[in-house]
């Protein structure tokens, strides 16, 4: 997965940021974090603010799921980056829910910064929305 993609999906959990924590998350240095907070506030996932960093609500799409509500969920990916793997879903502040607790579609933003559905059966995108 890319690592701005990676950092949009955990910073949108945490809804909040904290440059050093996503430093780590990232396994990137706080310099290079910064950057990121940088490039992703030009595709509003975050805003600069006199009293820092402030993460922007999660896009309408993260709660439908073919009509029907999917909870306040995203997907989290196993690293490394390139050919990331899914492994769950996670809903912000609860434990980690199993494959076997959802249902076979899972909801995904991929490099491009789209967002879609993968059928964790097939492993391949489908169902794309520009953002």
């Amino acid at each position: 997965m890319h690592i701005l993609t990676e950092a949009a999906n955990w910073l949108w959990l945490q809804q909040q940021v904290n440059v050093s924590a996503l430093a780590r998350h990232l396994e990137v240095s706080p310099r290079a974090a910064q950057k990121i907070l940088v490039q992703l506030e030009t595709q509003t996932i975050v805003k600069q603010q006199p009293s820092g960093w402030t993460v922007t609500p999660m896009p309408a799409h993260f709660f439908q799921k073919k009509g029907r509500s999917l909870g306040r969920t995203l997907t989290i990916y196993q690293r490394p980056r390139h050919g990331s793997q899914v492994i769950g879903v996670i809903a912000p502040h609860v434990d980690f829910l199993t494959h076997q607790q959802r249902s076979s579609w899972w909801l995904v933003c991929n490099s491009q910064g789209r967002i879609g559905y993968i059928d964790t059966e097939a492993l391949r995108l489908v169902q794309l929305d520009a953002t």
